[in-house]
């Protein structure tokens, strides 16, 4: 899911949940495995 369809549903929460998701999506984008292949050079 993208950010535009995240953020109405991570809106609807209360804050601290909101906050706890937004750390978890964060820390999830430093992963290789969630990285775009096509930013990838070789």
């Amino acid at each position: 899911m993208n950010q535009f369809g995240a953020a109405p549903i991570i809106a609807a929460l209360d804050t601290v949940r909101a906050r706890a998701i937004s750390q978890i999506i964060l820390e999830r984008a430093k992963l290789p495995g969630d990285q775009r292949p096509d930013d990838i050079r070789l």
